[in-house]
């Protein structure tokens, strides 16, 4: 008969993880994250196929509604992004988040998303205090940034490393679930 014994995880040796997880995060400027997304406001609900690619000086974020209707793409960079809304005229701005608020009604943080997708505070937010819980491996469980609340709900096994894949996003008016069912990366 085996016997059951439980790993006590010190802080110190939590925060020394997460140290070391950030560092290797950082280092990760290119993926694509496939999944679904749900996006649930006050009065609306909508979830689609979400295709990510994320590029050192660039993204291109698909959402493909069910049944094909209803696709929409933002494509960026650090000069600016497009919207490309199914059956409709592309347009531009310079800030992906007032660009969806505008056009689709959804004020989803795209810059700091960038971050959280796998599992860092975003460095580059205007509002740097924030405040994280971690796990006993040293990976965020939770984080509150830019009045968002982040839940990190699973990880999976990705290149050597656990990335997110489970993330839950909510504010006052806003709620994004995104399941990631595939990672690839290129450091």
């Amino acid at each position: 008969m085996a016997a059951c014994s439980q790993v006590q995880v010190s802080d110190g040796q939590r925060a020394e993880s997460w140290r070391y997880r950030q560092q290797q995060l950082r280092q990760i400027d290119n993926w694509v994250a496939t999944g679904r997304v749900a996006i649930t406001t006050r009065d609306d609900g909508w979830n689609g196929t979400l295709h990510w690619k994320q590029f050192t000086e660039g993204y291109e974020i698909k959402i493909i509604a069910p049944f094909g209707k209803g696709t929409v793409m933002l494509k960026g960079n650090s000069a600016g992004v497009t919207l490309y809304p199914d059956d409709e005229p592309p347009e531009y701005s310079d800030n992906a988040t007032s660009l969806l608020a505008k056009r689709l009604g959804w004020h989803v943080p795209v810059e700091s998303l960038r971050y959280w997708m796998l599992g860092l505070p975003d460095p580059d937010s205007n509002q740097r205090d924030f405040v994280i819980e971690l796990d006993d491996s040293g990976r965020l469980s939770g984080l509150v940034q830019s009045g968002w609340q982040v839940r990190f709900l699973r990880y999976q096994q990705v290149n050597g490393d656990e990335l997110p894949d489970k993330i839950f996003l909510e504010n006052d008016k806003l709620s994004v679930r995104v399941v990631i069912q595939n990672w690839k990366l290129s450091i």
